[in-house]
This record gives structure tokens, sequence and C-alpha cells, in this order.
């Protein structure tokens, strides 16, 4: 149920947000696929590809839901994983030349995933704060091709997590993404 909503709020206001803004769609690939131990023994991922709604509000600023999934199943074990991860950005813009962008901003996300094994499930959900840095390179006058460096900063709280269920984890990740604004 909660992916279901996460998904609609991004679209939600991605569609208010664009009736009065330049708006358009991309594809985050991520430079590294960060793996994350939830537990002893079991694995899941933190990441993967992301799709962008980037929405300029302005020639200063920007707006970016983005949302992500990923699933792995294990066909030996029966063991699996699932992550669903949402969230937006902000960014300040700055035009550097007719071509090339530097974006300065962060985002905050949500994440919930599940490991799944034959004899119990163990579900965590959490946010996270992101600090990141872009830069933009126009290719013409619709296309974007971009590259994003973060710094992840999670919180999250699940069934068979230790310390009291919580863990906080910090990493950086970098994506190459490409975008496609409506114009």
């Amino acid at each position: 149920m909660n992916k279901k909503i996460l998904i609609s709020a991004s679209l939600a206001l991605a569609s208010n947000l664009s009736s009065a803004a330049e708006f358009g769609v991309g594809l985050g690939l991520n430079g590294s696929f960060n793996l994350l131990a939830i537990e002893a023994g079991g694995i899941g991922a933190l990441g993967g590809n992301s799709i962008f709604l980037p929405i300029n509000l302005n020639k200063d600023f920007r707006v970016e839901p983005y949302f992500s999934a990923s699933r792995i199943k294990e066909t030996t074990t029966g063991n699996g994983f699932s992550v669903y991860q949402g969230g937006i950005g902000l960014f300040k813009i700055i035009n550097q030349n007719e071509k090339v962008n530097l974006l300065v901003g962060g985002r905050l996300g949500y994440l919930d995933a599940t490991n799944s094994y034959p004899d119990s499930t163990i579900t965590s959900r959490g946010y996270s704060l992101s600090p990141s840095l872009a830069f933009e390179y126009s290719i013409d006058k619709n296309f974007v091709l971009g590259g994003e460096l973060a710094y992840e900063n999670w919180r999250i709280r699940g069934t068979g997590l230790s310390d009291a269920n919580q863990l906080n984890y910090s990493n950086t990740t970098t994506a190459l993404t490409l975008k496609y604004f409506f114009k």
C-alpha cells in the first residue's frame, strides 16, 4: 500500500507543478550498485536505476520527484529482496553557459524494503537526506545528459535490524542521467 501511495504522490506533485513550468522525464543509471547488509546472512540492495520527473520552476530552481524499484529472487534458495524508493529533490540551477548547467541541492527520500526467506520475512522502512551536486550538458533543445554525485544519509527501521531495529547508513552514490524536457 505504501508503494502505491509513494508513486501516486510523486506523480500528483509532478502533474500539479508541471502546469506552470517546464517539465520532463528522465532516467538515472547508478554508477555502482550499493549493497547493504540488512542482517547477518541477508543482503539487499539500496539504489538501482531511477526515473526522474524534472520540473524547472524557473531558470534558477528545479523540483525533481523520483522513484525506483528493484526486485531480486534467488531460484536456488528461495530468498528474495524487493526495494521501492521515492522522494523529491530540490536544486539551484547555476547556468555555466548555453549548454552546461551545474545543479546544487539535495534529495529527501523514502525506502520500503522486504527481505524474504523460506521461513521468515524482514521489513524495513526509512528515509534519507542526500546533499547532491550535478552537472548537465544540453545535447539539443530537449535532451540533457548529466551526472550526479550524492552523499546519502539513511535512517532505516524495521524487523530484524540490530540496535533496537534501527540502521543508520551513509554512502556516496553516482549516477549518469538522461532527461527529456517537453518544450
